[in-house]
């Protein structure tokens, strides 16, 4: 939805601006960062299914994917949480249209439709390797959950290219920014626990506590330790945001 916001955000200002010429350029290259992103996904799952990636190695691999997953999260919360605001929306869109528009160069504009799409495609595939990792077998529901999604995508930018949905910015962008943040919470603490697996970091249970595999939490030092940096994080990051707001304005 986010890559959909900013697609549609540049279409809308190509429009006002009287260059409907560019909106083939922003299409095409949008469809480019949608295949790149399926190759990279492809390429992705074959190093991890390679024969040399197995046992603790595997384990490494999947704990340090589920880690950076977490700063990708972290990271697209925090410029989530700062888009939140119509007029930084508004402005956001004017800069990566209006350098385009005043050199002429049309493959500029392309390249942030495809860095908007491709960038979301990046998340989405450490996402789901994330999700596939802590699945064990039982990925059926993972990919069910992928095709609903396609198609509520494609429905949303349909209703928004063609004016029937409009979606209010600033409840969007702080629910998602949130939702992130506890996706971010939940993968630290599998990655902390993928890593252990596969000896890297030390182990130092809390017996008689219980294991929530969906929320990522395990009985040990390290993973709630590492999910509580997180939270404290998150919380570091909300502080931040509000002091910075008056300055700001």
């Amino acid at each position: 939805v986010e890559a959909i916001l900013v697609l549609v955000g540049i279409i809308a200002y190509l429009g006002r601006a009287g260059h409907e010429k560019e909106l083939s350029t922003v299409y095409n290259w949008a469809i480019a960062g949608i295949i790149c992103s399926f190759i990279s996904a492809y390429l992705f799952a074959e190093v991890l299914d390679s024969t040399t990636t197995t046992g603790a190695s595997r384990e490494m691999i999947e704990g340090f994917t589920a880690l950076f997953a977490v700063l990708v999260l972290l990271g697209t919360s925090a410029w989530m949480g700062g888009k939140s605001n119509a007029k930084a929306w508004k402005n956001y869109i004017d800069s990566q249209v209006k350098i385009t528009l005043s050199t002429g160069k049309s493959r500029a504009l392309g390249f942030a439709a495809f860095l908007a799409v491709y960038r979301e495609g990046a998340e989405v595939i450490l996402f789901y390797q994330a999700l596939f990792n802590n699945a064990a077998a039982d990925v059926t529901m993972i990919w069910a959950g992928f095709g609903a999604g396609c198609v509520t995508l494609a429905l949303i930018f349909y209703g928004m290219q063609h004016g029937i949905l409009k979606i209010p910015l600033r409840p969007f962008f702080l629910f998602t920014s949130i939702l992130m943040f506890l996706l971010a919470v939940t993968f630290v603490g599998g990655g902390i626990e993928e890593l252990q697996e596969g000896g890297v970091i030390g182990i130092t249970r809390f017996e008689g506590w219980p294991t929530v595999d969906l929320l990522g939490i395990f009985p040990t030092a390290e993973t709630l330790g590492a999910q509580l940096l997180v939270l404290l994080l998150g919380v570091g990051m909300v502080i931040y945001a509000k002091r910075r707001k008056p300055k700001a304005a």
